[in-house]
Formats: structure tokens, sequence, C-alpha cells
């Protein structure tokens, strides 16, 4: 008799909410057990992660992938398979390279059939890139071996020339690719592939050399960022003010776009809320900001607790940005205090920021 797993039950335990976490993440911290970590980039059904997670409980593992219909899928499998070896995050590989992974990290990882992106127009979409695999070699510890497979001949050619291009990594065959690899468990598109007679290409590849990390994405979490006025002022005219705002900017080398993409106003109530997309390169949030009238002609504006927003710089950009578009709109409030930083005229004695 089949068992119903409740899906709330499964992400509970197996999806980790990275956003609540200081980054890069403490792993030994998140498993059990401390343990060698192995990292598949890109699951798809889940089958090559489950399989890996059961016949190796000596070694935890994640996973990561963009599509929620695979994360449910495999987050249900995992409990159904009561293994607690295995964790999922959702998202954006490349992003999560950079900032949720610590140099020396990583023990193993598996990208299997990522996107080939074959149109010459979208190969800056591919995910074996030259910066990315600098990275990714970086998270990896002294020796730890990266298996790259595709059943697609240019992209397979495209992977050997980012492979053979770069020092820190060296194939463990005495050809950069091979066509097959004893005892390897097959994903569902594999044994598939393999079917129907298509040749796969295996990249087998492991961490010769060590490199010190360029990155330094190190963030804890902090207190959510706010500005607090003073002043008389009505919610709808504040609400008004910051309607269709969007602003541009970079910051080391990255493009930042924060947009008001919505106003809202409480029922019987002089609060608001702002609906905002923080788009910091491949991390996006949507996050409610709170505008609220408080006694004594106090107004406070900060990230509402709706969906746990991480308070990024990007976050701390946008309060700023719409504190400062509300003092330039109403020369009739002063800042009390701020926690994004300063603006330059209309504040109060006394105030620190």
């Amino acid at each position: 008799m089949s068992v119903t797993i409740a899906l709330s039950q499964a992400i509970h335990r197996y999806l980790l909410p990275w956003r609540q976490h200081n980054w890069p993440l403490g792993w030994n911290k998140l498993f059990p057990k401390p343990q060698p970590l192995v990292l598949e980039i890109g699951f798809g059904n889940g089958q090559f992660l489950l399989d890996q997670a059961s016949r190796n409980p000596d070694k935890n593992f994640i996973g990561i992938e963009r599509s929620w219909g695979s994360i449910q899928r495999l987050v249900r499998q995992l409990h159904q398979a009561n293994l607690d070896n295995a964790l999922v995050l959702d998202g954006d590989a490349v992003w999560q390279m950079d900032h949720l992974f610590a140099p020396d990290s990583l023990h193993e990882v598996f990208i299997n059939f990522s996107d080939p992106w074959p149109k010459e127009r979208h190969h800056s979409r591919r995910l074996i890139q030259t910066a990315f695999m600098q990275r990714l070699s970086e998270c990896m510890e002294m020796n730890a071996q990266v298996t790259v497979a595709t059943d697609h001949s240019d992209f397979a050619a495209w992977i050997n020339d980012v492979l053979i291009n770069q020092t820190v990594l060296q194939s463990i065959h005495e050809t950069p690719v091979v066509h097959k690899i004893e005892g390897r468990s097959p994903t569902k598109y594999e044994a598939k592939a393999l079917a129907q007679g298509s040749l796969i290409h295996y990249f087998v590849w492991h961490k010769a050399t060590t490199t010190p990390s360029a990155h330094t994405h190190a963030e804890k979490v902090t207190d959510m960022p706010n500005v607090l006025f003073h002043g008389e002022a009505s919610a709808a005219s504040l609400l008004d003010t910051l309607q269709q705002q969007s602003w541009l900017e970079q910051r080391q080398g990255v493009d930042v776009i924060i947009k008001v993409e919505g106003v809202y106003q409480a029922f019987n109530s002089s609060n608001g809320m702002l609906e905002l997309l923080v788009k910091e390169g491949n991390f996006s949030q949507q996050i409610g900001v709170l505008v609220s009238l408080e006694g004594d002609q106090k107004l406070l504006l900060k990230p509402a607790s709706i969906g746990f927003p991480r308070p990024t710089w990007g976050v701390k950009r946008a309060i700023w940005h719409l504190a400062n578009t509300l003092l330039q709109q109403h020369p009739q409030l002063k800042v009390v205090s701020s926690s994004v930083g300063e603006f330059g005229r209309n504040r109060l004695e006394g105030t620190t920021s």
C-alpha cells in the first residue's frame, strides 16, 4: 500500500531556507553528521541524487534546482526514503556558488545534462563557462572530483574548450572526455539516451592545484533595514509618491534593479505596503515594504516579514531610495533614525545613521 507524503512536511524537512542563514552556509551544522559534501547542480527528476544519497550514507548531498515541480518531486522522494543526508536548494546555481559555498567545501560535484542552449545567440546562458568553473574549483577541496555529462556534441566541444583552457582542474583519464563510466548510476534522461544509442560525453576532472579564492561574499543575517521619520503626512499621499518608481545601479560590476510594482493601503488603517522587485544579478527578491504611520507624527519605512526577505545590499538600497524620494517630495518629513545611511538633509539633530 502506498503512503501519501504531505508535501508541506517534505518541504520543511528537505528544502533548505537558505535566505534565513548566514552566507556562506555552514554545511556541517545543517546535517546530523559532518560528512564529505557532494553537490548535484540541476537534479531534474531527482532520481540520480536520491540514488546517490541512498547508496552513500557516509556522505552528505546537496541538490540545486530551479524547477519547482522537480523540487516537489525530489523532497517527496527523500521523505519517503527517510534519508537524513540530503538537502535541496532552490535557485540559480551560478549565484549560489558565489554566495552559499565556502572555499574547499565540496568533496564531489555532478552536473548532469544541463541545458545545452544550442542556438549560438544563447551560448552565454550555458552553465559551463570559464568564470563558473573557476569559482566551482575554488569551492572544491583538493583532489575533489567534478563529473559533467552531456549527449549534445556541440555542447561537449564547448565544455572541452572551457576545461582544457584552465589549469586548476585536470582530467582523471588520459583524455579530456570519455564515453563510458563503469558502475555509474544513470539519470532517467541518460538511460533513455543510452537506450536510443546516443553517445554520452563524460568529463571527469579533479582539482589538482590549490588557488586562493578571490571571492569574499560572507554575509550575516542582520536586522531589517529601516528609516524612521517625524512629520505629518497621510498614507495615501506617501504611497502615491512612491508609485511607479524604479532605480538602476551597479555594485561590484553587478546590475542592481529596484522597481516598485504595486502600492496597497490597508483597510481601516493609516498603513500601507509597497510591492518591490529587487534584482541583484541573478538573485531576485519580491518583497513587501511597510509604510507605517505611528503615533506622535512618526512614519516607519521597513521591509515586511512576508516571504522572509534577505536584507541584502539591494534591499537596503531600496529602502534608502524610497526614503530619499519621500524626503524630496514631502519636505515636512525629517529623519529620526536610519540604518541605511544618511540623506544629506532633512535630519533631526542628535539622530544616528
